[in-house]
């Protein structure tokens, strides 16, 4: 090897040290080197620890267990769907808070304009457009200004006689906050009063009835004691899920209607590590996405933060916005890191599986409760991948 071959090979060794240091500017320029990097590989690779992969084996078939129970709790308690249709479990894709829209990725010419979309029975928009290609549809959620009027009822007892009335968007309320008009009675609605969509098939309207809408708000007490009448100016129907923190829903399309899992396989290269990022040998070019997420053999490593090309960046610290959480008793609990996403009365214990899922791909470890956080939420003892064997890509 000439002074210039082995000037080179010291150059490239430094940068990799560097590079491991997490040296920022030359972090940003590997995006361009990356493939300079491979011939390192071989050679790092052989002084990288033994990977232990029991744990990660112990853990696959829970994992897949509560991805199954989540979908089945999707779908929720009520049929979702009109006659004739299915409620179709898709990914979502996109949220727009300003517009108040969620975008769906469908199976290709399944879904027309105006079907539910709902998240464990509770309806939260309507489809109101969908792509030439018929691929991706867009959901306005109930209590936007534009969206349509739903027919709605409630009722204090099984044998009392319901009060309809319609929900139509706020435009002056809280996010999300929908508007009560038209109420068939006056009644007061006492506390916390859930809301329901109402059958009225027999005007032309399919949406099913008995989809949860959400909790009816009252005016508050009179001074004196007295309590106001109810009516459709100072009633509000607050949302019972928080709308942009859902990552599957149903929809209502074609029945036995499938869209195909998007995915790309890549290896992580070792020479590439500083923290909480892994560098991937393919990028664009290979189908990559930013935002897709990386797996290996039934284990979440991370997300696609930046992408080039001929490289990636797998942000490893990033989650799913749903966090499954599963005990050794079998129940699982759809949420977030922090404890405001936790459903009331519930945390979950040390030790407890956490897992993700994703259409297409299945149950995915993550790794087990470690510990909790005030103000962080759920510690995760996240599951090492394995450095030497290849990953995928995966996205909508």
């Amino acid at each position: 090897m000439g002074d210039k071959g082995r000037a080179f090979g010291v150059a490239l060794f430094a940068g990799c040290v560097l590079s491991l240091g997490g040296l920022s500017p030359l972090r940003s320029l590997e995006q361009g080197l990356a493939p300079l990097l491979q011939p390192l590989e071989g050679l790092v690779s052989h002084w990288l620890p033994a990977h232990d992969a029991e744990p990660l084996a112990v853990l696959r078939e829970p994992a897949e267990q509560a991805f199954a129970a989540w979908q089945r709790d999707v779908r929720g308690p009520v049929r979702a769907a009109s006659p004739g249709r299915d409620a179709l479990l898709v990914p979502v894709v996109g949220r727009d808070r300003e517009r108040r829209e969620l975008q769906l990725a469908v199976p290709p010419g399944s879904v027309e304009p105006d079907a539910a979309v709902c998240h464990r029975g509770v309806l939260i928009g309507l489809v109101t457009a969908v792509s030439p290609d018929g691929v991706l549809a867009t959901v306005s959620l109930l209590g936007q200004p534009q969206a349509r009027p739903v027919a709605a009822e409630w009722c204090v007892q099984p044998e009392a006689r319901p009060v309809s009335f319609l929900v139509t968007g706020n435009a002056r309320g809280a996010e999300g906050t929908m508007s009560v008009e038209a109420p068939s009675s006056s009644v007061r609605p006492p506390a916390n009063q859930l809301a329901w969509t109402r059958d009225v098939s027999a005007l032309g309207d399919d949406l099913p009835p008995h989809l949860l809408l959400g909790r009816l708000a009252a005016p508050a007490e009179q001074p004196g004691g007295g309590l106001a009448r109810a009516s459709g100016a100072d009633l509000a129907l607050l949302p019972l899920l928080d709308a942009y923190a859902i990552d599957l829903v149903t929809v209502e399309g074609e029945p036995g209607a499938m869209r195909g899992c998007r995915h790309a396989g890549a290896r992580v290269f070792t020479t590439c590590r500083a923290g909480r990022t892994l560098r991937l040998d393919a990028g664009s070019g290979a189908g990559l996405r930013r935002g897709d997420w990386v797996v290996q053999d039934g284990l979440f490593v991370g997300v696609i933060s930046v992408i080039s090309p001929w490289s990636a960046l797998v942000d490893t610290e990033t989650l799913p916005a749903t966090l499954l959480v599963m005990s050794p008793a079998g129940e699982v609990v759809g949420c977030g890191v922090l404890p405001p996403s936790w459903p009331a009365g519930w945390q979950p214990g040390r030790g407890d599986l956490v897992a993700a899922g994703r259409l297409g791909v299945g149950g995915l470890v993550i790794g087990t409760v470690e510990g909790l956080d005030d103000d962080d939420g759920i510690e995760i003892a996240r599951l090492p991948p394995d450095l030497t064997r290849p990953v995928m890509a995966v996205g909508p």
